[in-house]
């Protein structure tokens, strides 16, 4: 207690005042940590979307495009960063042919003709002669 009044020393007060806006700093500190590392955990990894759940979607957002192509779009633009790595190529064909029929819907026709072309180029490096795709191993 200060001699002059009955307010307590300032050199007891700012002690504990001082710890407690450290630790409310070092809390902080890590809140921010823990939440940047979350945002910047790959989609694949946060999500682990096997490749049957993705594939389903895919399904979902092709019925979606009619009814909805804005909300088909933001989705099979999100599946696009979200591929499941086991996804074949025709996967991904199938993907880029998705987005641009919603692009289609959308009038971006120059970017439906880029994942067209794209999803040609694709199909074509991975078909074999007959058409079928290309086994992902040989037999020895």
């Amino acid at each position: 207690m200060n001699r002059r009044s009955d307010f307590p020393d300032k050199t007891v007060v700012l002690p504990a005042l001082r710890r407690a806006v450290a630790c409310a700093r070092v809390r902080t500190v890590w809140l921010g940590w823990a939440l940047s590392l979350c945002a910047a955990w790959p989609a694949s990894v946060q999500g682990a979307v096997s490749l049957e759940d993705w594939r389903a979607r895919a399904a979902e957002v092709r019925t979606l495009e009619e009814s909805d192509a804005p909300a088909a779009y933001t989705e099979a633009l999100r599946m696009r960063d979200a591929v499941p790595p086991e996804a074949t190529p025709a996967d991904r064909v199938r993907l880029l042919n998705l987005l641009a029929r919603v692009e289609i819907y959308l009038a971006q026709t120059e970017r439906s003709a880029e994942h067209t072309r794209e999803a040609f180029e694709l199909r074509r490096a991975t078909a074999t002669s007959s058409g079928r795709p290309r086994p992902t191993s040989t037999p020895r």
